[in-house]
C-alpha cells in the first residue's frame, strides 16, 4: 500500500499492489491500527482512527466481456435506411466513478494482406451514452449486388487514475472487451414510376413494370399497388407498406397497373411495392407518384386600381405539378405582347390583361387555360380650391361651414382645422358634408385645409391622397339685424336677433317706440328681448357693437313687432 501526494505525512489518496493475483469478486479494505504498530492512522487532530475505519470496497472482474445483442445488420440501398447499432451497456459488479467509452471499427473492403485484415487503430471513440449507438453501413462494391463487412465494437469502463493538475495517467485501469459482427448490404435498382400531369381528356395511365422483371427478378406475385387520399408526411418502411390503414390495396399479384378514375382530392396518390430478388434475398424497393388531370389553370389576382408611375407586377399564382411543361403569353385588350413568355408581367398602362398558358404533358397531349384581368391607372389627384361658405351661432358655439373645389379622380375629401392663435393643427377628418364637399368646423376663427382622397386604392399606396390645399381662413363675422320678429312663444323667431352678437360681449341696445320715447336699454345684450308687453307696431333701434378691431360701429333702423 502506497500513499499518494502525501506532504508532511498527511494523505487522502493510496494505491494497493497485489504481489499475487486475487479471484474476481467484492473485498472489503480495512485499515490496521495499534498503539505499538508503525502503520497507525491517526486524523488531522492527531487522534488515532476507530478500528475498521476508514474502510473500502474492492471489485474484482478478471473476466470482463461483452456480447453484441445483434451478430448480423441487413439493408438494401436504396430502399432501406443505413441501420444503426446500439450497443447494451454492460452491468455486473462495474460501478461509478467511470469513464464509459466505445469504440466502433469497421474491418477494409477487400483486404489484400493479410496486415489489411487487422482493424485499423483509430478507432472511432466516443465517451458517454451518445457513443452507443452508430450508423454502421458496408461500402459500395463495384463488382457485385452484394456487400459483406465485419464490424467491431468495444464497450469499456476506464477507473483509471489521472493527475487532477497535468492530466497525466497515474495507475491505468481499464474493463474492456470487444464483440464482432456482420453488416450485408444489397444493392438493388430503384424503382422509378413518373409523375403524371394531364389534360382533363387524357387517358388515365397505365404503369408497367415489367421490365423490373425481366432485368431484375422482380417477384411479380409480390407486386402491390396501392392508392391513398393524401401524400404522407413520412415514408413508411417498405415491409410496413402493407399494413397501414391510410391505404387501401388496388391491385396486387401484376407488374402493370391501370390508375383509377378521378378521386375526391385535385391530386391522386399511388404507390408501388415491388420485391427484388438479390442473391436470394428480397428488397422491398417502393415508389410513389401522382395522377393529375385538369386544365392549364390561371390565376393572375383580381381587377387593380394603380398608382400612376407604381411598379406594379402581375404574377401567375397557380400551383403546378410540372412548372416546366407550361409555356404562357400575355395579352393586352387582345393583342399580343411580344417578348414576354413568363408567367410574370410589369404593368405600365392601363387595359385588359390576359394570360394564356398551355400545358404539354408527358403523354404529348395538350391544353390551354386562361385567366384575365382590368388594370387601371388612378388620376393624379391635385389640392382643391378651399373656403369659408357660411359661419353661424349654434348650440352656444360658432360653426363655420367649408367648402372645397370638386378633384378629378377623387372619392372622397379629408379636412383639418388649424389654430391661428395657438398653432395646434387637429387629425385628418373625412369630410361629411353635401356630396363630400361640405364641412362645418365648431370654433371661432378656425382656419381649414382640405385634401382629395382615392379611397380605391389601398391606404399605403402613394396616389391615396392628393397635395394639401392653401389654408382657408375663417369666415368674416358680420352681424346682421332683422327687421320683424314674432314673440308669440312658439320658438321661432321669439326674439329681437342679431346675427352673431353673441361674439361681442359687451355690445348696447338701445330700443325706441314711433314717438322717439326710450322704451329698452341693455349695455350687454344677448339677443334675448321678447318685445316685453309692448304691442304690435314699429319700433326703431340704435346698436353700438363693441368690436375691438372696429370692424362694426353703430347701427341704427327699425323693426316691426308682429303679434297674432
Amino acid at each position: 500500500v502506497t500513499a499518494t501526494n502525501c506532504i508532511n505525512n498527511e494523505f487522502d489518496q493510496i494505491i494497493i499492489n497485489l504481489h499475487d493475483p486475487i479471484g474476481p469478486g467484492r473485498y472489503n479494505l480495512f485499515f490496521k491500527y495499534g498503539s505499538n504498530d508503525s502503520t497507525t492512522i491517526l486524523n488531522k487532530c492527531d487522534f488515532s482512527l476507530p478500528i475498521n475505519e476508514p474502510w473500502a470496497k474492492i471489485y474484482v472482474n478478471t473476466n470482463f466481456t461483452y456480447d453484441h445483442p445483434k451478430d448480423e445488420y441487413v439493408y438494401c440501398d436504396p430502399a432501406d435506411e443505413i441501420p444503426i447499432a446500439k450497443a447494451v451497456k454492460p452491468g455486473g459488479n462495474l460501478k461509478p466513478p467511470a469513464r464509459v467509452f466505445y469504440t466502433w471499427k469497421k474491418q477494409p473492403q477487400n483486404p489484400r494482406s493479410e496486415a489489411d485484415t487487422v482493424f485499423a487503430e483509430d478507432a472511432i471513440i466516443i465517451d458517454g451514452e451518445r457513443g452507443s449507438e452508430w450508423e454502421v453501413y458496408a461500402d459500395d462494391d463495384p463488382y457485385s449486388d452484394q456487400t459483406d463487412e465485419i464490424w467491431e465494437i468495444g464497450v469499456g469502463f476506464d477507473y483509471s487514475i489521472y493527475d487532477p493538475f497535468t492530466g497525466d495517467t497515474l495507475n491505468k485501469k481499464i474493463c474492456y472487451d470487444t464483440d464482432r459482427f456482420r453488416v450485408i448490404r444489397y444493392k438493388n435498382p430503384p424503382v422509378e414510376i413518373p409523375d403524371y400531369d394531364l389534360c382533363p381528356e387524357d387517358d388515365w395511365p397505365t404503369v408497367d413494370l415489367d421490365s423490373m422483371v425481366q432485368l431484375y427478378n422482380a417477384k411479380v406475385d409480390d407486386f402491390v399497388w396501392k392508392s391513398f387520399m393524401q401524400f404522407p408526411k413520412d415514408f413508411l418502411p417498405a415491409d410496413d407498406l402493407a399494413h397501414d390503414s391510410l391505404w387501401s390495396i388496388t391491385r396486387a399479384g401484376y407488374s402493370t397497373f391501370t390508375t383509377p378514375g378521378a378521386m375526391t382530392n385535385r391530386f391522386n396518390y399511388f404507390a408501388s411495392l415491388v420485391p427484388l430478388e438479390i442473391n436470394g434475398h428480397i428488397c422491398y424497393e417502393k415508389d410513389t407518384f401522382i395522377v393529375i388531370k385538369e386544365d392549364a389553370k390561371a390565376n393572375i389576382g383580381n381587377d387593380t386600381l394603380i398608382c400612376p408611375g407604381e411598379q406594379f407586377v402581375l404574377r401567375n399564382n397557380y400551383d403546378y405539378l410540372f412548372p416546366d411543361s407550361m409555356s404562357y403569353r400575355w395579352f393586352i385588350d387582345d393583342n399580343l405582347i411580344a417578348d414576354n413568355t413568363s408567367d410574370t408581367i410589369m404593368i405600365t398602362v392601363s387595359g385588359f390583361y390576359k394570360l394564356e398558358v398551355t400545358k404539354r404533358t408527358i403523354v404529348n397531349s395538350v391544353c390551354i387555360g386562361y385567366d384575365s384581368v382590368k388594370i387601371e391607372i388612378a388620376d393624379s389627384l391635385y389640392a382643391p380650391l378651399v373656403h369659408c361658405l357660411s359661419v353661424t351661432f349654434k348650440d352656444g358655439v360658432v360653426q363655420q361651414k367649408f367648402g372645397a373645389t370638386m378633384v378629378e379622380g377623387a372619392s372622397g375629401y379629408e379636412i383639418r382645422s388649424i389654430d391661428p392663435n395657438s398653432g395646434r393643427v387637429s387629425e385628418w377628418m373625412k369630410v361629411t358634408g353635401d356630396w363630400g364637399m361640405h364641412h362645418t368646423l365648431k370654433g371661432a376663427q378656425l382656419q381649414a385645409q382640405f385634401r382629395a382622397v382615392n379611397y380605391k386604392v389601398p391606404e399605403d399606396a402613394p396616389c391615396r391622397y392628393g397635395p394639401i390645399s392653401d389654408t382657408a381662413k375663417a369666415c368674416e363675422i358680420e352681424v346682421k339685424p332683422i327687421n320683424v320678429f314674432t314673440p308669440n312663444g312658439d320658438g321661432i323667431n321669439d326674439f329681437l336677433d342679431f346675427d352673431l352678437l353673441e361674439l361681442f360681449p359687451g355690445s348696447k341696445l338701445q330700443v325706441y317706440n314711433r314717438y322717439g320715447k326710450l322704451i329698452y336699454e341693455d349695455n350687454d345684450y344677448y339677443n334675448d328681448w321678447d318685445g316685453g308687453k309692448h304691442p304690435a307696431g314699429t319700433y326703431f333701434y340704435i346698436l353700438e357693437v363693441n368690436d375691438p378691431e372696429n370692424r362694426h360701429g353703430v347701427y341704427k333702423g327699425n323693426f316691426t313687432i308682429i303679434r297674432d
